[in-house]
């Protein structure tokens, strides 16, 4: 931390130097923030632009907000200070992104341009995880299944998350947490909320079963509210496609074109926004957001310029031959398609009824066991 700290005090006067030429009163103000001096705050007015720190070798950008120029601008800024720093190697930041689509509705950014391009907008910026070519590949064989398929995918990876997540040993780590929060507490009040949170907890594994399958009731009501709205909302969309011949890539970039048109409204908003929600829920795309890195500096930074060239070039021709093929397979499906789902919907319905009943016995078997043994254990103690 001592030799850290070092580095940086060399660099101090350059550091106020570099920010107050990229980001000039009084357009902009620069605050530093705690918990050191090395940690700032960009704003215009009372608008915040970018919080950022500075260590030894790399920038960590903490927040970063649109406040009258565009977050790539900001970006570049940053990069350009990261430049005129020789001891700076890379930037990092996580991606929190969301965009305002309409007046109070937001769309996960992250998650929609990877199903309209493939990569996120972070990505196509230069900054990218340990992980970027695995991800990339990965999320192409998704864009490209059918929406149909994408759909039903969507349905049985929410359910499987919920059934991994609602488990006796989940509530009871939950409790375990609580427990450790009374000893601290020295308002009743606070005392008394965190009791409270252990009797449901409690009551939560004594009825596992029950709130597990409520969960999944409950999602696969709004999940199949959410699909029955897609036809009457989208309509245009499937005028020459259907949903077991139209990719997820083109659906989701339809969508884009009728936003940026200002087709839209707050039904549909709410629509796409759920929808998102639903698909990184899922887990189905792969997307490591917590640490992206762009190397502006070394070997590194020279690789990350040569990828992206090879990525604009080299698959384009592999790209345009399989278009045509698909397209020419979809024109051959459609016809027999919209028949083909109406049927496959109904096996399916029944499919998941019987598959559903099947799970909760199995899990009311075990729950009984369990909750014997902890009472056991309880009257033991």
């Amino acid at each position: 931390m001592y030799v850290f700290y070092n580095i940086l005090m060399s660099y101090k006067e350059n550091i106020d130097t570099l920010l107050n030429e990229f980001f000039p009163e009084p357009t902009f103000t620069i605050r530093p923030m705690p918990p050191g001096e090395f940690r700032f705050r960009i704003a215009t007015g009372e608008t915040n632009c970018l919080i950022f720190q500075f260590f030894d070798d790399y920038i960590k950008i903490d927040k970063i907000d649109k406040c009258g120029i565009r977050g790539s601008e900001t970006l570049d800024k940053i990069e350009q200070i990261g430049i005129q720093m020789d001891n700076i190697e890379y930037i990092c930041l996580e991606d929190d992104s969301n965009i305002e689509i309409l007046p109070d509705i937001e769309i996960d950014l992250g998650v929609f341009k990877i199903l309209t391009k493939g990569e996120s907008w972070y990505n196509s910026l230069g900054y990218v995880s340990d992980n970027y070519t695995n991800e990339t590949q990965h999320n192409e064989t998704i864009i490209e299944m059918t929406l149909s398929e994408f759909q039903e995918k969507i349905e049985q990876l929410n359910i499987d998350e919920l059934q991994k997540k609602h488990t006796i040993e989940y509530y009871e780590n939950q409790i375990k947490e609580y427990k450790s929060q009374l000893p601290n507490q020295i308002n009743e009040y606070m005392k008394g909320t965190i009791q409270k949170k252990i009797s449901d907890t409690e009551s939560i594994i004594d009825n596992i079963d029950d709130y597990l399958k409520g969960q999944i009731d409950n999602f696969l009501k709004s999940y199949e509210t959410n699909l029955s709205n897609l036809l009457p909302l989208f309509p245009d969309i499937f005028s020459d496609e259907s949903i077991d011949t139209i990719t997820v890539k083109q659906f989701y970039n339809k969508i884009m074109e009728i936003f940026k048109r200002d087709e839209s409204d707050e039904e549909k908003g709410e629509w796409l926004s759920k929808s998102l929600e639903f698909v990184r829920k899922s887990n189905i795309l792969t997307y490591n957001r917590d640490e992206l890195r762009k190397y502006i500096r070394g070997d590194r930074a020279r690789g990350t310029m040569k990828q992206k060239q090879r990525k604009k070039t080299k698959p384009v021709k592999k790209r345009q031959k399989k278009t045509k093929r698909a397209v020419k397979k979809r024109q051959k499906k459609t016809k027999r398609a919209v028949k083909k789902r109406q049927k496959k919907t109904k096996r399916t319905v029944k499919k998941r009824q019987k598959k559903t009943k099947r799970t909760v016995k199995k899990r009311q078997k075990k729950t009984k066991r369990t909750v014997k043994k902890r009472r056991n254990r309880t009257k033991v103690i």
